[in-house]
């Protein structure tokens, strides 16, 4: 027994539409719609990475910012101090004691104790002699602080209360650690030579 005509057309037509299914399953390109879908999701990972990390770094550079204003304002405070001119009779008169004057000032602006002990008193250089008068350079190198704050109160207090006493140079750099500070001072004094 033959299968009728219309039998095998329907049987030929079932399997053209098998084939034709198969084949657009083969061209239907899955794996570039699961490829940018991660693709999509690596974007928004690394977006929400760069975001975060942008947060982190506008912080940062706020407070760095406040940090070199705040050292800005301190040395426009120290330039105006060592503008006015120190008068008195004791703005003249040598100092014994400055180093143990420059300890208690520093111990005042908070630095820390292992290194107000460091501050002994420097030997002065006697840089310019005119007349009666010699100038004296005190320096201090190496000067350690976590934060810049107390060292520049240490300045201000040591212009301020010490007659006679300028900022004649200053270096403040970066640390891992916090500051290093080296400055020197200089006085006019009166000789008695």
């Amino acid at each position: 027994m033959n299968p009728s005509p219309s039998v095998l057309a329907n049987d030929v037509r079932f399997t053209m539409a098998m084939s034709a299914a198969r084949a657009e399953r083969a061209n239907r390109p899955t794996y570039l719609l699961i490829g940018a879908a991660v693709l999509l999701m690596v974007a928004l990972a690394a977006l929400l990475w760069s975001w975060q990390a942008r947060s982190v770094a506008e912080s940062k550079l706020s407070t760095e910012l406040a940090l070199g204003q705040q050292f800005v304002e301190a040395a426009q405070r120290l330039g105006d101090v060592n503008a006015t001119p120190k008068s008195g009779p004791s703005a003249s008169e040598p100092i014994a004691d400055l180093g143990s004057r420059m300890q208690a000032l520093a111990t005042r602006a908070r630095i820390a104790k292992e290194t107000v002990t460091k501050l002994i008193a420097p030997a002065s250089r006697e840089n310019v002699r005119s007349g009666s008068a010699i100038r004296r350079k005190f320096q201090y190198t190496n000067v350690r602080e976590p934060t810049l704050e107390p060292l520049i109160n240490w300045l201000s207090f040591a212009v301020d209360e010490i007659p006679g006493l300028k900022v004649y140079s200053l270096t403040i750099k970066p640390d891992p650690t916090g500051w290093i500070m080296n400055v020197t001072f200089t006085r006019w004094e009166r000789s008695d030579k």
